[in-house]
Order: structure tokens, then C-alpha cells, then sequence
């Protein structure tokens, strides 16, 4: 019943007199080149590029560095795989559309650029049980970036995770029961609100560990890419959303999330009412615009869970002052934000 269910909604989105929306397989390439349209080559190409967080596999670093010629660098626990997307570059299949000429043009420069990646969790202090936090501006910094002692602990926390078709969980959980409101029941577990259709894009990765990434691997180094990060963007990142808000409101950097499966169990800072993924895209949205933020929303063209939060950049001056605006206003003390009525 739930196929049938996915199936329906899929064949709602095609057809004769109807607007054919982008399947999931190519969701990335229209999130990258909805990036560069609406942010432009001077931004995403400043400081150490684009912050990917939870980016899974890697795919929308990769087409940025190697389609683009941009920096990005893909924070995510599990380890990158990236010889499906070398296989598609080298048959054209991300630069064959001339209607996206502009998207998908190169900067000018050396090539070979290759995507950066940091296998670690990305856990906001404010947000993480049990956090540390020690001078006031590390709460504008993920935990994996606040010492080498916490850099060493959260990569030992990744490796201790691994992906499911249920979202991530320890691997001495794997194939138990779900936790409450994960994911949608398309996805086979007990909340609305999930992007994940079948896609053989969400695996572990483990068939291409490492291969055509430049792995981050030292404290100071993946430090320099999070304090010089010219954007944060997370596209299905699950249980990472809050924490990649929180990060861009902290710093004053634009952003653009496109939300996914609302993971009550685990965001327990949020209204009680943040059940469906309605609620929590109007959650994101709110938050953000509590901390002073010119949000706005868009529809992708894409399939599945579609709408994009996002934030155009500030000037430096407004940066620094939405920034410190932003501190008793984000998560979980979020004043304001309140996308539904609390019953």
C-alpha cells in the first residue's frame, strides 16, 4: 500500500497538461544549478566556498567542484562515493542541457578541482545534549571544529553510525525498531514527512570510500573550511537541519535548506506540534526569521520534498549584528518561532 501510495504522488507530478517535475536522480543537479542562479559564481566561489552539511554521498560537492569549478566541502558521517558521478561527468550527463548553459559552466582555472569532504557529525553546541562550550564564540561553531580532542571524538562518533533506508542509527541498531517519527510511511516508518523515495543513491557509501574526494583530516584544516565558508546548504539532511540553521544564523551566512524527514525523537528543542514536514519547513522558516533573517521560500523542480528556506547574504556590518541578534533567538530558545499552534 505504501508503494502504491509513492507511486500515485509521483504519477501526480507528470503527464499530459501537467508540470513534469526533475525525479529524484537529478534532484542534485537542479539543487546546484538553483544555487548558482540564485547566489552567483563571485559568491559561492569566496572564502573556503560552499558548506555542504549532511550531503550523504557527496554528489552536489562534487558537481559544484568538478561541473563548477567551485570549492565545496561535504560534512557528513558517513564516508563519500563518488564513481557513480565520475562516470556521469565523463558522459556529459551533467552539462548536456543547453537551457542550462549558464548553471553549468566552468570558472576559469585549473581543472580537476575535486570536492572536499569531512567525515564527521555536525552537532551545534546549543543544540547537543551535554555539550561543552567553552569562550562565547564557540557557539557559532560545530562541535568537530571546537578543539582537537572534540575533532577526534566526532569522528569517532561517525564511525559508530551507519545509513539505513530508516535514516542514520548506531550500527548496534541496525535493523531495530524505528524511532518515533522519522521518516514518512513511503519510507516504511511511523511519521509524515520524508523525502526519501527509493533512490539508490542512499546507501553507506562504502563502495567508493575516499575515491575522487579530498579528505579534510586535520583539525586545523577543517577548521579554516567552517570559519571561512561563504554559504551553508543542506538539502535532505535529516537530522542535521537544525544544526546547519543554527550554524548559518550564528555566523550571519546565507543559507538554503531544503528540508526532509522531521525526526521528532531526536530535535527535542522544537514546538511539540513540529510533526509533519509542512510543520517543519514552516518551523525553518519561522526560526529564521526570529533571528532577523530576510527568509524566503521556493519551490525546487524536482520530485519528493521540494521547498527551499534560503537566505540571500547580508553586508558585513548587518552580518555581525543579525549574527549577535541571533543568539537568544535560535533553537532551542527560539522566540517567535512558532510555525503551529501547541495542543
Amino acid at each position: 500500500a505504501a508503494g502504491a501510495t509513492g507511486e500515485a504522488r509521483r504519477a501526480a507530478t507528470r503527464g499530459r497538461l501537467k508540470r513534469n517535475r526533475v525525479r529524484n536522480k537529478h534532484r542534485a543537479s537542479m539543487f546546484r544549478r538553483w544555487l548558482v542562479r540564485t547566489y552567483g559564481f563571485p559568491l559561492l566561489s569566496s572564502g573556503s566556498g560552499v558548506l555542504e552539511v549532511a550531503g550523504g554521498k557527496g554528489e552536489i560537492s562534487f558537481q559544484l567542484a568538478r561541473v563548477n569549478r567551485l570549492r565545496s566541502t561535504n560534512v557528513d558521517p558517513r564516508p563519500p562515493s563518488l564513481a557513480k558521478f565520475e562516470k556521469a561527468l565523463a558522459a556529459g550527463f551533467y552539462s548536456s542541457n543547453a537551457a542550462f548553459a549558464e548553471e553549468d559552466r566552468a570558472l576559469e582555472g585549473p581543472e580537476g578541482l575535486r570536492p572536499a569532504f569531512i567525515r564527521s557529525m555536525f552537532e551545534m553546541p546549543r543544540l547537543a545534549p551535554g555539550a561543552h562550550v567553552g569562550a562565547p564564540d564557540a557557539l557559532a561553531r560545530p562541535r568537530f571544529v571546537q578543539s582537537p580532542e572534540a575533532w577526534e571524538e566526532q569522528a569517532r562518533l561517525a564511525e559508530q553510525v551507519v545509513w539505513t533506508p530508516k535514516g542514520l542509527v548506531p550500527k548496534d541498531r541496525e535493523g531495530g525498531d524505528d524511532p518515533e517519527g522519522e521518516c514518512c510511511p513511503d519510507c516504511g516508518s511511523a511519521a509524515d514527512g520524508c523525502a526519501h523515495e527509493a533512490d539508490e543513491s542512499d546507501d553507506d557509501g562504502a563502495d567508493d570510500v575516499g575515491g575522487g574526494a579530498h579528505v579534510v583530516g586535520a583539525f586545523e584544516d577543517a577548521a579554516r573550511v567552517v570559519d571561512n565558508a561563504s554559504i551553508v546548504v543542506c538539502m535532505h539532511g535529516d537530522a542535521a537541519v537544525d544544526h546547519a540553521l543554527d550554524f548559518a544564523l550564528a555566523r550571519g551566512l546565507p543559507f538554503a535548506i531544503v528540508p526532509c524527514c522531521v525526526y521528532t525523537e531526536l530535535s527535542p528543542w522544537r514546538p511539540k506540534c513540529v510533526r509533519t514536514y509542512d510543520d517543519l519547513v514552516a518551523y525553518v522558516e519561522a526560526t529564521a526569521r526570529a533571528a532577523g533573517r530576510d527568509v524566503r521560500r521556493e519551490t525546487l523542480n524536482i520530485e519528493g520534498k521540494n521547498q527551499v528556506v534560503y537566505a540571500l547574504p547580508v553586508g558585513a556590518g548587518a552580518r555581525q549584528e543579525q549574527a549577535a541578534a541571533a543568539v537568544p533567538a535560535l533553537v532551542p530558545a527560539a522566540a517567535g518561532a512558532q510555525p503551529c499552534a501547541e495542543g
